[in-house]
């Protein structure tokens, strides 16, 4: 139908897309009558043909039927894979959200215990200087320790003083009592 009130391409070969001159045939040319034998071995031909054209057809049609049938369940499967990938995108974000959310906890976390590293810092400094005073104040408790052994020596003593203060005082008086009594 596309083809009707057109000319023949033929027409216009080596005319430069002009139509030829003269009187251009229009219709099926007539054909030259043929032998009855060469019709009917013609015909069978044909038979034949369209025979093995109907086969072609038919395996043409199972071959489309066939491919429709993959067609679809391949796209069944483009389906369930685009379900699958949608689902694994889903915990993918999700899990990328939890590992978002735990790494900015501990962000958070080690921004808290910044202080508390400063602060055990200050404590070491503070630490170490006790230990310093501890050391100086053992020494001292060492020193006092020595004195206080060395006084207890000393106050060990004292009796023994006393009595020779004792009987220094008694000689005193027997001397004073001897010089009062001259």
């Amino acid at each position: 139908m596309a083809g009707r009130n057109r000319i023949p391409r033929e027409a216009f070969d080596n005319h430069r897309g002009f139509p030829a001159e003269g009187h251009i045939a229009r219709g099926p040319m007539p054909r030259p009558t043929l032998h009855p034998a060469l019709l009917e071995e013609e015909l069978e031909i044909q038979h034949l043909e369209i025979r093995r054209l109907l086969c072609e057809n038919r395996r043409l049609v199972e071959d489309r039927i066939a491919l429709q049938r993959e067609l679809a369940a391949a796209k069944e499967e483009v389906y369930r894979m685009n379900l699958a990938i949608g689902d694994m995108q889903a915990e993918h974000e999700i899990r990328s959200r939890e590992l978002i959310e735990r790494g900015l906890k501990l962000e958070g976390d080690l921004r808290a215990t910044e202080p508390l590293k400063n602060e055990a810092k200050q404590l070491h400094v503070e630490v170490q200087k006790l230990n310093i005073m501890k050391q100086d104040l053992t020494g001292q408790v060492q020193t006092l320790t020595k004195d206080l052994a060395k006084l207890q020596a000393d106050s060990q003593q004292i009796p023994h003083f006393r009595g020779e203060i004792d009987g220094l005082h008694q000689e005193l008086l027997r001397a004073r009592s001897a010089i009062e009594y001259e």
